[in-house]
């Protein structure tokens, strides 16, 4: 199965694409696509996964975002994941209390659609 990991600080490739996967070669080609696109994307949007609430401001042009999974105390908890990214127009600010947690005054926006 393949999986994106972070080679670096934030830049991300693609790892264990390997032929064998038991899926036809169609569906795997789509499936190999579709990881290439979202890799791609996460790499020009400079994503940066992050585990703990910023302390303080963002520098210019980068935002905090979080995914569509309920928003749990704690990031990573029951697939809660958050991320800063350069703000791009797929981003709509988020009126959720993040579970109440305290967000240092950052705004923080989600995902359209």
């Amino acid at each position: 199965m393949s999986q994106v990991l972070p080679p670096g600080n934030s830049s991300y490739g693609i790892v264990g694409l390997q032929k064998g996967t038991g899926m036809s070669n169609v569906k795997n080609a789509a499936r190999i696509e579709t990881i290439k696109k979202t890799v791609e994307r996460m790499n020009r949007d400079a994503v940066c996964y992050i585990t703990r609430i910023p302390r303080h401001a963002l520098p210019e042009g980068r935002v905090l975002v979080h995914n569509d999974a309920r928003p749990q105390p704690k990031i990573r908890e029951h697939g809660f994941r958050a991320w800063t990214q350069l703000k791009s127009s797929r981003l709509v600010e988020c009126h959720c209390d993040w579970a109440g947690v305290d967000l240092h005054g950052l705004p923080h926006y989600r995902v359209m659609g």
